[in-house]
């Protein structure tokens, strides 16, 4: 890798953990509020009772995904990291024995798949925390304005 492309690397994998850790601070913050206001909820109409744990489920749905896309990040630099390991031990075994074992090219093709995967899996669970967080806030909204408009009255 050249120069410029691990600075460019390093500079989307800071700026992924950055947005990352954000949205769990964020849904963290959300969620201990959302708990806050529901303290009461045992008095408060069906509905009201309805909406304020469907806003707790999906909140605790955010920031568990957001624990899963974190888990994925780290495994997915550590595997890079292997791979550029990998790749040097095959250049270094090159040079002395003329090729490069097989072995070492089926370990460089698993790591490649496993990334592959983890990228994949790590997209699936930032979706899912953005729209879980983002469909929590719509019913946390909408639990919360329900007695200002009088609408179950």
């Amino acid at each position: 890798m050249n120069s410029q492309a691990e600075k460019l690397y390093q500079v989307a994998v800071d700026l992924d953990a950055r947005v990352s850790y954000f949205l769990q601070g964020v849904t963290a913050a959300a969620l201990a509020y959302a708990v806050q206001k529901a303290e009461d909820i045992s008095s408060a109409d069906p509905i009201s009772a309805t909406l304020a744990m469907a806003t707790l489920v999906l909140w605790g749905l955010s920031f568990v995904a957001g624990c899963a896309q974190l888990s994925a990040m780290v495994t997915i630099v550590q595997s890079n990291l292997r791979e550029i390991q990998l790749q040097v031990l095959a250049a270094k075994t090159k040079e002395q024995l003329r090729e490069v074992p097989a072995a070492f090219l089926k370990d460089l093709a698993d790591l490649k798949k496993s990334v592959e995967r983890k990228g994949k899996l790590k997209k699936v669970f930032s979706q899912l925390q953005l729209w879980s967080l983002g469909l929590g806030a719509i019913v946390f909204v909408t639990w919360r304005l329900l007695p200002v408009f009088e609408i179950l009255k």
